[in-house]
């Protein structure tokens, strides 16, 4: 029964310090996401507990690596980083959000906190470097989608217009600039229907004229 008890503590005490230095790309929010677009920003955070490494890092500054995606053994030389920058840890010894990538490329990516400043992946009891996630990569990156020009949709509409306008409607006579004839022609059939009104109108004026006349 003691032998159990003491290997739940064992197991109990190292998900508690596996917790304690839990670490992950995030927002500007804060917000711990694992993908990121091309046209975003890339920050980390480890808000949830104090950074340890035999004592805790106040007001410290750390150098923070981004790399290729690999699995990581304590030792591992921090070589073929993507990202070299630093970060500062706040007066109690927490790592607020900070930005650590501003123009993130497409790849798959772990980052690590190198807590005492040797240039290694370290494991031990003595220091325990941060490392986002050694099981799958920390994060992605994929290329932003660029949308399409909003002015697009508005040459397609005065196109359409203007093929309208242009259409000629069916059956109309445009007549040729140069055709004279033809032009006289057609202003000459316009005003016989005229014509015709007119002589009827006199006729009908006559015939009352020589009715009334008649009467008298």
């Amino acid at each position: 029964m003691k032998n159990n008890l003491f290997f739940i503590g064992i197991l109990v005490t190292a998900l508690a310090l596996s917790s304690a230095i839990a670490m992950g790309s995030s927002m500007d929010s804060g917000l711990l996401i694992e993908q990121f677009a091309t046209d975003s920003k890339v920050y980390a955070v480890h808000d949830s507990a104090s950074v340890f490494c035999n004592d805790v890092l106040i007001s410290t500054e750390l150098p923070v690596y981004i790399l290729p995606d690999k699995d990581w053994a304590s030792g591992d030389s921090i070589t073929d980083f993507v990202v070299n920058t630093t970060v500062t840890t706040n007066s109690n010894g927490r790592l607020s959000t900070s930005l650590i990538w501003e123009n993130p490329e497409v790849g798959s990516y772990d980052i690590i906190i190198d807590l005492n400043k040797n240039g290694k992946y370290d494991v031990s009891d003595e220091c325990t470097d941060l490392l986002d996630d050694n099981t799958v990569a920390g994060f992605t990156v994929i290329q932003a989608t660029t949308p399409e020009p909003e002015e697009t949709a508005n040459e397609t509409v005065n196109e359409s217009t203007e093929d309208v306008v242009q259409e000629p409607e069916p059956n109309a006579t445009v007549p040729e600039s140069n055709d004279t004839e033809a032009v006289t022609a057609s202003s000459s059939t316009d005003y016989v229907p005229f014509f015709i009104i007119a002589a009827a109108i006199i006729v009908a004026a006559l015939i009352i004229a020589v009715t009334l006349r008649r009467m008298h």
